[in-house]
């Protein structure tokens, strides 16, 4: 049986303002919908967080609107859909039993007792167990177990009744959305948990033939036949130089598996791309059309270099300017040391005017600055009479 695995859509998510709902759209006709009709897999895995927010925009709703509808109607492809930690159970709940009768399963809750998906091939029922995102505290009140108190707990509760009533001779697939202990995270993530309350040991998915995640945006393999397909286009620029796609699965007989990256080329890379404003200035011609995050690299501060970079790179999206990092960290060291606090107000001034500027104040603006404290000095000593 073929399964294409992938997860984490977000559509209508945007970074630092700008949408990415045009570059989603790409994706699915550039590399989706024609992965799907080359690859001709036997199911679609969609392993969480389809929306980036619980109330998704409209603009969204119709794409994903759009998405399933080809799978189902035009490719006729049956698809399985779980909700993530970023998607509303309810909104994503409308028309289940009729999409069912179309090839669509959209499973938007944790149950504690969750019937399979089966799907046949020549070597017999393939499983499919959908574990949608759920917090500790949802499965403790369903069961009434007060000994659930994270979300391995519940774990090992909901996989340890599944392996009651499976039979461990044929195949089985999980679809989950959660954090797997030790793998690797990005910033574009949210926590939704302090310390490791939830995180989940590889060991909990021991007995499955594979277990398609969702939740990490990097592609990545925790364990044996334990995979997150990752997020199919980058969302946030530590990502910059992560590897996307989706996951080609290939079940054979049972205990025969075999796992293809399908790589996704994005409409827009993103990058990071240091040096002075003449270096960043010299690169545009080569990553013009890429969104970029620029780390501008002079001596002293440079004057609204937002705009000026834009000019050549359209999809600017973010900058910082090293010189006000050096500053700071010259000025912590100077706090360590306790030189500020043995500062007077002037020089105190005279410190900030020079973070600030990388100069030193002119006597005019000495004189301003005496006047305010002078002024500042009366108004206290009038509120303390």
């Amino acid at each position: 049986m073929r399964i294409l695995h992938t997860s984490d859509w977000h559509l209508g998510k945007s970074i630092y303002g700008h949408s990415l709902l045009d570059d989603q759209r790409a994706f699915f006709h550039d590399c989706f919908f024609p992965a799907v009709q080359e690859e001709k897999p036997d199911v679609v895995l969609v392993a969480g967080d389809l929306f980036d927010r619980q109330i998704p925009p409209a603009a969204a709703v119709r794409l994903l609107d759009e998405v399933t509808g080809t799978l189902s109607c035009d490719l006729r492809v049956p698809a399985i859909f779980i909700a993530g930690n970023h998607d509303g159970p309810d909104r994503i709940s409308i028309g289940l039993r009729l999409l069912r009768e179309k090839g669509l399963y959209i499973v938007p809750r944790a149950e504690l007792a969750p019937a399979p998906i089966t799907l046949e091939d020549a070597f017999g029922p393939v499983h499919f167990y959908p574990l949608p995102y759920f917090d500790a505290a949802y499965i403790r009140e369903m069961c009434g177990e007060e000994t659930i108190r994270t979300t391995q707990d519940a774990f090992r509760l909901l996989l340890d009744g599944i392996r009651a009533r499976w039979n461990p001779q044929e195949r089985n697939v999980l679809i989950s959305h959660c954090f797997v202990s030790g793998a690797q995270p990005s910033d574009s993530e949210s926590s939704y948990a302090v310390g490791g309350a939830a995180d989940v040991a590889a060991e909990a998915f021991e007995g499955f033939d594979y277990v398609a995640l969702g939740h990490l945006h990097r592609l990545q393999r925790t364990a044996e036949n334990v995979y997150y397909s990752g997020s199919p286009l980058k969302f946030s620029f530590d990502e910059a130089k992560h590897r996307k796609g989706l996951l080609l699965v290939e079940l054979g007989e049972k205990g025969r598996v075999e796992v293809r990256e399908l790589p996704v080329r994005p409409p827009r890379d993103m990058r990071v791309l240091a040096g002075s404003m003449e270096e960043l200035a010299a690169q545009s011609e080569a990553y013009r059309e890429d969104y970029i995050y620029a780390l501008v690299e002079e001596e002293g501060p440079v004057f609204e270099p937002m705009s000026t970079l834009r000019q050549r790179y359209p999809y600017l999206l973010g900058l910082r300017q090293t010189w006000y990092d050096r500053q700071e960290l010259e000025a912590r060291e100077r706090m360590a040391a306790g030189e500020m606090r043995r500062s007077t107000d002037a020089q105190l001034f005279s410190a900030f005017v020079e973070y600030v500027t990388g100069g030193q104040p002119t006597p005019r603006d000495g004189e301003i600055f005496d006047a305010m404290m002078r002024q500042t000095s009366r108004e206290a000593t009038e509120c303390g009479r």
